[in-house]
Formats: C-alpha cells, sequence, structure tokens
C-alpha cells in the first residue's frame, strides 16, 4: 500500500538533565506577511486571497483549514485586513500583477476576524523545536543537519513548510549531527530531551527518515514539547516531501491545541 500517515501512541516522559554544546541553525518567519509569485491566469485579487490564506494557516496552527470553505469569508474580505485597508503598489485595474507580491496583515484586525469564526490565534511565542533525524539510504545513514552538502534537497523540504507554518526549527551542524547520532538510533528520549532543553530548545522532533525506493519514503517520528505527552506516528509509502511537510503541521497543530489549553503561554 502506497501513502498513508497514521498516529501510533502517546505517553508521558520524565526528562534527565543534560548538557550538550552544539551549533544549530534557525527558521521563523514574520507570522502576518507572505509573498507569493505569480502563476499563468493569476489576478492580484488572487494573490491576495492565496497570501491571506497561508497566514491564517500560520496563525491557527490548522493546516487543514488550506483550501476549506470554512475560512471562505474572511479570505472574501482580504483586502480590509491589509495596514490601512490599501494594497501597497497595487497593479493598475487590468494590468497583469507583479512577478511576485508581498503582503503584510494587520494582527488587529485579523485576529478579532479568524477568532469570530471559532479558530484558535496560535500565539506567537511558539516553541522551538530541535530537528534530529536520522536519513537512512542505501548509501547509508546520517542525521540531517544544517549545513552539510549530502542531504540539502531535505532541508529545504523540511525548512520551507516550517517557514510557511511558522514553525521554529533547530538543525544540528558539523560535529553535533556525529555526536546525537546514537541517541537518535537508539530513540533514547530522555538523552534527546535533554540535549535540545541545554540547547534552548523547548520540544524537540526526532526519530528516521527511510528511502524505500523508486522516490517513496517512509517516516517514523516522534515530538515532544518537553513537559508534555509524546506524540509519535509513522508516514509509509510518501515522498519525502509530504513526510516532512506532514511532520512540520503535525507539530504546529500539536502546539497550537495545547496553546490553547495554556500550555507555554
Amino acid at each position: 500500500m502506497r501513502g498513508f500517515i497514521r498516529s501510533i501512541s502517546q505517553s508521558g516522559v520524565f526528562l534527565l538533565g543534560l548538557f550538550v554544546a552544539c551549533p544549530l541553525a534557525k527558521a521563523g518567519p514574520d507570522l502576518y506577511a507572505c509573498e507569493t509569485a505569480a502563476t499563468p491566469g493569476d489576478t492580484e485579487n488572487a494573490m491576495l486571497r492565496r497570501c491571506l490564506e497561508e497566514v491564517v494557516v500560520r496563525v491557527t496552527g490548522d493546516a487543514s483549514l488550506a483550501g476549506s470553505r470554512r475560512i471562505s469569508p474572511i479570505l472574501d474580505t482580504a483586502e480590509g485586513f491589509i495596514g490601512g485597508g490599501l494594497r501597497p503598489d497595487a497593479a493598475p485595474p487590468g494590468a497583469p500583477p507583479p512577478a511576485t507580491r508581498r503582503f503584510v496583515f494587520e494582527k488587529d484586525k485579523l485576529d478579532p476576524a479568524i477568532e469570530a469564526f471559532g479558530f484558535n490565534i496560535w500565539p506567537a511565542k511558539r516553541p522551538l523545536t530541535a530537528v534530529f533525524m536520522e536519513v537512512i539510504e542505501p548509501k547509508g545513514r546520517a542525521i540531517l543537519d544544517a549545513t552539510g552538502p549530502g542531504h540539502a534537497d531535505l532541508r529545504g523540504k523540511l525548512q520551507s513548510p516550517a517557514n510557511q507554518r511558522g514553525v521554529p526549527i533547530l538543525l544540528p551542524s558539523g560535529q553535533a549531527a556525529a555526536a546525537i547520532a546514537p541517541g537518535v538510533s537508539a530513540s533514547e528520549i530522555d538523552v534527546l530531551a535533554a540535549a535540545a532543553k541545554a540547547l534552548g530548545a523547548d520540544a524537540v522532533l526526532f526519530g528516521s527518515l527511510r528511502a524505500e525506493g523508486d522516490g517513496y519514503w517512509s517516516a517514523a517520528l516522534t515530538l515532544l514539547w518537553i513537559g508534555q505527552d509524546l506524540q509519535t506516528w509513522e508516514s509509509v509509502g510518501v515522498t519525502a516531501e509530504a513526510a516532512l511537510r506532514d511532520a512540520v503541521e503535525r507539530a504546529a497543530k500539536i502546539y497550537s491545541n495545547l496553546s490553547a489549553d495554556g500550555v507555554g503561554r
């Protein structure tokens, strides 16, 4: 069977004290800003709606809202959420939109509209997630790192949705990746969580991403927001891009739900 992603388990965990010093790289966007590229036949209004949808998903942490009619009323009034109600440098009526367009929406206008439709606002103070992920391929296995040339494509497929969804992440670089590899392979939860905490991270996402051939991958991943329950899932018969995007969007939803319950505030 190709292409399924399922949740496996949740359990509590206690952490041990451990200090690890590792250089890391961080990603994080302006939550209320969006830049989009024009596609054939695009209009500026379509670009505006597309950007607002992305921002609504980012602000709520709920990827299921993408393409959903549940937020159509918000998108229908997209222009009113731009600063001052104006489109800066808007194209003249009937003219094609510019190749790229950047919109910044007003938090004080958009947040009340989102809440009015029953959606939670995921606060801007977001958990910083250390990602310790082992990539397993026929040529060998290695930790996905921040700077190495070996997995630049996979790094981009992780960092892109992390930026898009507003999930700040840390990737190990240099000797740090090699140092944590045994702990990742053995799923040493206490060690990995404590290492992430020592680095200033609030959470750790760890596990494996395995090449299965013919462009398909499987992933077995665990997310721990330190002090909360473990969330574990697997993906089978999907692309690497789908597995990594799912991990980011799943993390965003978990964080958003917990934040709505007062965690991390």
